[in-house]
């Protein structure tokens, strides 16, 4: 079970050392989870992660109504850009509906939101949903509760009438945050997360969002396609049902999904400049993750180092117009990624020029690891098409109106 994975700036510190446990307290089932330790890294390129960030990724790669379909134009969700490292959309929940600012995860099962009934600090940074003021609220009575290494939150299973974009779900089962500790949560951007990977994923026996959709047979096609903006002045976007052919140019390819728990495909290869670093086998390859709550770039440990020891890039940046090409292969199509698409360049107040690697270490453990996850870096380059009708992940070259924009830390 994985809750709110976001990056508030490109500054992340690898931090990843504490055990983490979840536990659901049931009338009938409990489920606890152990996360997996992970050692620190030296390499020449600072890989940095927001302890927020780091928290929320480490947690989600251990874890364990009838209605008339809606036509396309009226199944787009804007994304807002907050620094090219958060993408947020409103969602409504309740009746009447309340507007929720969240992030959309494609690397969790779960909705989870934060509550009116809260008092914690944190609590009241962001905005929180208040079940006393709809008449579909129902608190069905289960109890959660997840452990961080700084913190931790407390809430209940809950349902309600839960709307997206224009699609209406019913008695849509989500966790109420009632109670958050330390600073995990003390982003005022967003509320809570809704995840959109594979029941599999979903904790506590809930069905996705996703699968309501599914399930209820709202869509024509069941797809959602994910176009990240370069520029804070500039909206992303999520369509529901279709793909915006607006948003990207060049030929849309598709590649099964392997392993439906996260949205999982088959990377062939990675390449330094168009030569293979012999990171994956040659018949299996390795996995590939595509995850919209990922700021960043990873892979397992031992293969990260090798591949930022061979990026001739300091931490002044000194090598960086230099700086290698990074590619991605799957089914023999390269999808490549530039020096300033994967190092941030930044000053600080003396003038004096920083480096920053958007890739870090994260192991995850068989069956459904090792594990490379391509996160909003790769997607912001890259359009995303989730496509539950065939089980596949399509990917084509964005097309963006605005230049990338550069924001410091």
């Amino acid at each position: 079970m994985k809750i709110f994975k976001i990056c508030c700036f490109y500054i992340f510190i690898i931090l990843i050392s504490n055990i983490i446990n979840v536990k659901l307290k049931s009338r009938s089932k409990k489920t606890k989870i152990t996360m997996k330790k992970i050692k620190n890294n030296s390499m020449k390129t600072i890989n940095y992660l927001s302890k927020f960030q780091n928290e929320l990724l480490t947690q989600n790669y251990y874890t364990n109504f009838v209605q008339t379909k809606i036509k396309e134009f009226n199944n787009k969700i804007p994304l807002k850009n907050y620094e090219n490292s958060q993408y947020v959309g409103i969602i409504e929940i309740g009746n009447p509906p309340q507007s929720m600012p969240v992030i959309f995860d494609t690397g969790s099962g779960n909705l989870l939101l934060t509550s009116s009934k809260c008092n914690s600090y944190t609590c009241s940074l962001h905005k929180s949903f208040n079940g006393d003021q709809s008449e579909t609220f129902n608190s069905i009575g289960d109890e959660i509760e997840v452990y961080f290494g700084t913190g931790s939150i407390r809430g209940k299973i809950c349902e309600d009438e839960f709307n997206l974009g224009n699609l209406i779900i019913p008695n849509q089962k989500f966790g109420e945050i009632i109670e958050e500790n330390g600073s995990v949560f003390s982003n005022p951007d967003f509320s809570g997360i809704l995840g959109l990977a594979y029941p599999a994923l979903a904790s506590y026996e809930n069905v996705p969002v996703f699968d309501s959709i599914i399930n209820n047979n709202l869509l024509d096609k069941n797809v959602i396609s994910f176009y990240y903006s370069y520029n804070e002045n500039e909206d992303g976007e999520i369509a529901l049902g279709y793909i915006d052919k607006d948003k990207y140019k060049g030929k849309l390819r598709y590649y099964d999904v392997i392993d439906k728990y996260y949205w999982t495909i088959k990377l062939d290869d990675i390449l330094l400049n168009g030569k293979s670093l012999n990171l994956c086998d040659k018949k299996e390859g390795c996995k590939g993750v595509l995850d919209t709550g990922t700021t960043l770039i990873t892979g397992p440990s031992r293969d990260i180092k090798k591949l930022l020891d061979k990026i001739p890039v300091s931490n002044e940046c000194d090598g960086f117009k230099n700086g290698p090409k990074i590619s991605f292969v799957f089914n023999g199509d390269v999808y490549d990624m530039e020096p300033d698409e994967y190092i941030i360049k930044s000053q600080d107040e003396k003038g004096e020029n920083n480096c920053r690697a958007l890739v870090m270490s994260l192991d995850v453990d068989p069956p459904h690891g090792p594990l490379w996850i391509l996160g909003d870096v790769f997607m912001q380059k890259y359009y995303t098409v989730f496509d539950r009708d065939h089980d596949r992940v399509g990917l084509a070259l964005a097309k963006h109106s605005l230049p990338r924009a550069f924001y410091d830390e």
